[in-house]
């Protein structure tokens, strides 16, 4: 939360005020590791918003590893008494980019079957 005097630099770990720690906003992703290394021992962290949340990763081959990761999950049976089918949830539906199945997508726009 900008302005309230929380938000480290973003080289900087961050601190802790009543259970909260505050971060700037679109960060890359070492700067994250390095900011949330104050709260490492913490098991779940909640956010109040995720927008410009995470600015990008560092290094291009961790945006790869992870896109690659990502574009297989979301991806479910559905309907098993009824009807049976598969449904893919596209995680990267709002950005241009090659799903799973090779297609092209520049717009969102539903499209059944690969």
């Amino acid at each position: 939360q900008k302005g309230k005097g929380y938000c480290p630099e973003a080289d900087a770990p961050g601190t802790v005020d009543v259970n909260k720690v505050f971060l700037q906003e679109n960060l890359l992703s070492e700067q994250i590791i390095l900011t949330l290394s104050s709260v490492s021992h913490v098991a779940v962290l909640k956010f109040n918003t995720m927008h410009n949340a995470f600015g990008n990763f560092t290094h291009e081959e961790d945006y790869l590893k992870f896109f690659r990761r990502t574009s297989h999950y979301g991806s479910v049976w559905c309907c098993v008494d009824a009807h049976p089918g598969h449904i893919h949830y596209d995680l990267w539906w709002d950005i241009p980019h090659t799903d799973k199945f090779g297609r092209k997508w520049d717009k969102w726009g539903p499209r059944p079957g690969p």
